[in-house]
């Protein structure tokens, strides 16, 4: 398990993701007044610290919960790293 500042991880991330995703994103910290959340669903447990490349190969890092890490992995989303924070 990783220590991870998760607002730091959403500073350096959020302009390589796609628009949709960075304003649902950003709706989700608003509601939850927290950046320590699911990026995907807005849950606070068992959250991961993943990395994934974009389109045209850049590395994204970014924090899903155990579930979405499920679904996204059964959808075919390959992650070059994925590891749970210590929270």
């Amino acid at each position: 398990m990783m220590n991870v500042d998760c607002r730091k991880v959403w500073n350096q991330s959020k302009d390589k993701l796609p628009p949709h995703q960075r304003m649902m994103t950003e709706t989700l910290f608003k509601a939850a007044r927290s950046y320590d959340i699911c990026w995907i669903c807005g849950d606070k447990e068992q959250l991961f610290s993943v990395i994934v490349e974009n389109d045209d190969g850049e590395a994204i890092a970014g924090i899903i919960c155990l579930d979405c890490l499920v679904i996204q992995k059964n959808k075919g989303t390959i992650f070059v790293e994925n590891n749970p924070i210590d929270r």
